[in-house]
């Protein structure tokens, strides 16, 4: 497998860092088990996740976003429980965090086995 390493991608003539329009990527994602004690499935820029309580998660981000102006989505789910929606909703994100609360179809949060979360934003 190849690797590239660089500090500065260059312009054409080499007089400066590119710009980059239009290229956007997610910069945070993560699985997890919500029930019993919580642990990541797989993630990608989370340093870890605690358990705040009934259904909720915060979800902590190794390298923390320029704002906390950043789009996020989720899913929760759980296949021996029909109650559950795949509705996750969240408390106002932070530069370095974002906190997940799965919730039922009649709003009460509730610990799932199934969570995902991915964030697109600009990193600082």
């Amino acid at each position: 497998m190849s690797e590239i390493r660089a500090t500065t991608i260059s312009d054409l003539v080499g007089t400066g860092p590119v710009t980059l329009t239009g290229q956007y990527a997610q910069t945070v994602r993560i699985q997890f088990d919500g029930t019993g004690t919580i642990s990541i499935t797989d993630s990608e820029n989370c340093s870890s996740i605690t358990d705040v309580g009934n259904g909720t998660t915060t979800i902590n981000f190794t390298n923390a976003h320029a704002d906390a102006n950043y789009s996020f989505a989720g899913s929760s789910g759980d296949p021996s429980n029909t109650t559950v929606s795949a509705a996750p909703r969240s408390v106002v994100p932070t530069t370095s965090a974002l906190r997940k609360i799965s919730v039922t179809v009649t709003g009460t949060a509730t610990d799932v086995a199934y969570n995902s979360m991915m964030v697109s934003g600009d990193l600082a």
